[in-house]
């Protein structure tokens, strides 16, 4: 089903699908390329998942916001509220632990929570504050620890180790850390400590574009110092550490879908717009990675105008099984047919990949309507045991209860 949504100047870069074997260094691909299925992907969630497993989280102590993002990690669950600009904390079962809520403009604040991550590593918080500031908090209690300001200006920060960061660089300012030489493109990856200003080496030199690419890499979930990275050109993902680049994996799909050949591209300045809202094309927006799995969320444009005109979208979900290199590709009205619950695992950000399972959010009223449409009568049911546990779960959860964090163990 085509999603409705809002062209925003920044919106992401297309995903190419003429594929490459080989990235700029020409290195090929070391393992079996992520196949992201368009034409027909799988009809129902448990073509990649096992079982749901729902934590409410406590609704007592404090009341989130709708739109959250889940960050799982060591028996706790680390919940961004982004209406409120804060950080909550709960612990496996749901219980409230603490929150992180020191936003202003003095000392030891935020002014704006701009971007959330964890450095287990150090055992600490990451807060993206305006423009090139950053701030650190325990991740034990909250309590601040530090706070600096880049001479560079970043868009996101990755712990690989103790004393290594993996930095996504935009400033190509005269006095910014990583000196950027004639023609060298501002939106580059940086390995090394920039808080120290040392820097190991530079990965993934991704070229400029016209409209903002918003690049995604994300640190794996498994806390092992493993980062992933997109090259949206020649359709690579790069696993990498504070070491060097690890493997480079292909993405493909189906043909007859916008490639680079479809597009005017031009190196140092892009798409234009217009050209942009012609393509209807691919684009993978998202993608996380573990020991067994890798994660890509991607969106499918299909007549995109932009000037904040409305455009339409598909938007897909692709579960890669490293160990059978298997690829599974859902959309995102694809059928429960685990236990009904209708999960919707794009709002307001992707699923989170941790351990074998995609940890997304569900609404409480939702879990609630489909309870109390199946017991009038106008539903069916997958199967009663599935049912009974919805029940028991819907039992518990008041009609301004937190959201629930839904736990999809992955196959």
């Amino acid at each position: 089903m085509d999603k409705i949504i809002w062209f925003f100047s920044g919106i992401v870069i297309c995903l190419f699908v003429s594929c490459n074997n080989s990235d700029n260094s020409g290195n090929s691909a070391s393992e079996k390329p992520i196949w992201i299925e368009v034409e027909k992907p799988e009809t129902k969630l448990s073509a990649i998942a096992t079982d749901i497993e729902y934590i409410p989280l406590d609704s007592e102590k404090v009341l989130l916001g709708a739109e959250i993002r889940v960050f799982p990690f060591e028996g706790r669950y680390y919940v961004w509220d982004m209406k409120n600009q804060r950080i909550v904390v709960f612990d496996q079962k749901g219980k409230f632990v603490f929150q992180l809520s020191q936003r202003g403009w003095g000392p030891k604040e935020y002014r704006s929570l701009g971007y959330f991550n964890i450095d287990p590593y150090n055992r600490r918080l990451f807060i993206k504050d305006v423009g090139k500031r950053y701030v650190f908090y325990s991740m034990d209690d909250g309590s601040f620890i530090s706070e600096g300001e880049l001479t560079s200006s970043f868009i996101r920060m990755m712990a690989l180790s103790k004393t290594t960061q993996a930095w996504w660089l935009y400033s190509g300012d005269k006095n910014a850390v990583v000196k950027l030489k004639a023609g060298q493109s501002v939106n580059r990856l940086y390995v090394g400590d920039a808080i120290n200003d040392n820097f190991k080496w530079e990965a993934i030199p991704f070229p400029s574009w016209e409209v903002n690419p918003a690049p995604r890499f994300e640190l794996s979930s498994d806390g092992e110092g493993n980062a992933f990275a997109a090259d949206k050109v020649n359709n690579i993902l790069y696993e990498f550490d504070s070491v060097g680049i690890k493997r480079k994996i292909r993405i493909e799909t189906n043909p007859g879908v916008t490639t680079r050949k479809d597009l005017n591209f031009q190196k140092g300045k892009g798409f234009s717009n217009t050209e942009l809202s012609k393509a209807k094309c691919l684009s993978a927006n998202y993608c996380q990675g573990s020991k067994e799995h890798i994660y890509i969320g991607a969106w499918k444009y299909l007549e995109m105008l932009y000037d904040g005109k409305a455009g339409t979208l598909d938007i897909f979900h692709t579960i890669y099984n490293r160990k059978t290199g298997k690829s599974t590709t859902i959309n995102e009205v694809v059928a429960n047919d685990i236990d009904g619950i209708q999960l919707c695992l794009f709002f307001p950000d992707p699923p989170t990949l941790y351990r074998g399972g995609l940890y997304a959010s569900v609404y409480a009223h939702t879990i609630k309507d489909y309870v109390e449409k199946i017991e009038d009568g106008d539903g069916e049911m997958v199967s009663e045991k599935a049912f009974d546990k919805v029940q028991r779960l819907a039992s518990g959860l008041g009609e301004d209860s937190n959201p629930v964090i839904a736990k999809i163990k992955l196959r």
